[in-house]
């Protein structure tokens, strides 16, 4: 009877333990998920800034209207976004609100 008694509690340990893992699991992914939507929000909310801008309002700042996408998203987005069109950026734009 205490060998059984020893089981069901080391059972239940083990199943708090693992709800516990699986609690903080859960947390940091919602985490980084938030993470990720906040910085995408954010890049959102500069894009439609910048479209918003007349030409020579972006000249004045230092870039045209074909740099709006690399001027928000960094030297990186040279490689992985140069075929993006503008056009994408701006229908991007119109589900801002």
């Amino acid at each position: 009877m205490i060998i059984m008694e020893a089981i069901l509690s080391a059972s239940a340990l083990l199943h708090g333990r693992a709800a516990q893992s699986v609690g903080r699991s859960v947390v940091r992914t919602f985490k980084r998920w938030w993470a990720v939507y906040t910085a995408w929000h954010r890049e959102q909310r500069a894009m439609a800034e910048l479209l918003s801008m007349s030409d020579r309002d972006l000249r004045d700042i230092g870039i045209d209207r074909c740099e709006i996408l690399r001027a928000v998203r960094g030297d990186t987005a040279r490689s992985v976004y140069d075929a993006m069109p503008i056009s994408f950026a701006i229908s991007r734009k119109l589900r801002i609100s």
